[in-house]
């Protein structure tokens, strides 16, 4: 394998197993988690996604990890259309997370996940932030990385411009910002697929407001393709990622960051041991793991398998 494919794909994938199209039962889900850090492609593999009321359950499996090789968990906190019911809920969910974290040194959370009300506006982020960050240290418990869903509603791009005052400036110790920023990039249904255009402006936008980005949902496959089942061409993460990466290095406009997205011939992405290039546009090795440490961050999928099987099916994983 080329490194810098490697590099593009270093722990990608947040395993979502139990949420849909694959909606799979914990027991599954959690062995299947287990599984794949035993197996040749556990490199590319993030954290295991778990909803807050379902911690309790994890107790079960414990065995399945331990304190020198713990699991690696993203928590999914409730969200709501509404801030004041959000919040009323927040504190008795970030509970559930310290009990149980402090109980399982075979575990370690590592972030929580959920979606902004809907109805903050783009002036309202920062008072919303303090208000979670407030419902954090009145229980007493540290969050290393809050992880907040854009609602692709009128106020999206105002939201990414506030949301860049806590997305912490790059540091070079090359630890990611504590915040970022979430798009899904598709679901079960056709309307659950942002077009490209969008895609490519989300990427911009965050791109200039230096605000992290993960994706969550429909990147099951490398490059975009037509998918039949939702009559709608499914985004690829590899073209996500790229052009993330690409955007970053090159301060690409909407125009070079879309063309990326909608790329369908896989040839057309270059992978050497020194270099990730895409038509005329290339970033080196180290631009390629530092954007991904600080821009093009994950994402979440409910299969591990698929990405790796169309991957190797392509030849590009060895």
């Amino acid at each position: 394998m080329r490194a810098s494919l490697r590099a593009l794909l270093s722990e990608i994938v947040d395993y979502a197993g139990l949420f849909p199209p694959a909606g799979l039962p914990l027991d599954e889900a959690i062995r299947n988690y287990a599984r794949y850090r035993g197996e040749p492609e556990s490199w590319m593999l993030g954290r295991f996604i778990c909803p807050a009321g379902k911690l309790a359950e994890l107790f079960s499996y414990r065995d399945l990890f331990s304190d020198e090789s713990p699991l690696a968990l993203a928590v999914l906190f409730r969200s709501s259309e509404e801030t004041g019911v959000f919040l009323d809920e927040l504190s008795g969910q970030i509970s559930a997370a310290k009990s149980f974290q402090s109980d399982a040194a075979w575990a370690r959370i590592e972030a929580f996940e959920t979606r902004i009300p809907a109805e903050v506006k783009g002036e309202d982020v920062q008072q919303f932030l303090a208000r979670v960050a407030q419902a954090f240290q009145g229980a007493d418990f540290a969050m290393p990385l809050e992880v907040y869903e854009l609602v692709l509603n009128e106020e999206w791009r105002n939201v990414i411009a506030r949301f860049s005052s806590v997305a912490e400036p790059e540091r070079p110790e090359r630890d990611r910002p504590r915040a970022q920023l979430k798009l899904r990039t598709g679901g079960v249904e056709r309307a659950a697929f942002p077009s490209s255009g969008l895609v490519a402006s989300v990427i911009e936008n965050c791109r200039d407001a230096g605000v992290p980005l993960k994706f969550t949902a429909g990147l099951h496959h490398p490059f975009r393709r037509y998918d039949a089942g939702v009559q709608t061409h499914m985004h690829g993460f590899v073209n996500v990622f790229a052009a993330g990466v690409l955007a970053r290095t090159h301060r690409l406009d909407q125009h070079d960051i879309l063309a990326i997205i909608e790329e369908e011939d896989p040839r057309r992405f270059i992978f050497t041991d020194d270099f990730l290039g895409w038509n005329d546009f290339e970033a080196s090795l180290e631009e390629v793991r530092e954007a991904r440490q600080h821009r093009a961050i994950s994402f979440g999928s409910c299969s591990f398998d698929e990405p790796r099987e169309d991957l190797k099916r392509l030849g590009l994983l060895d």
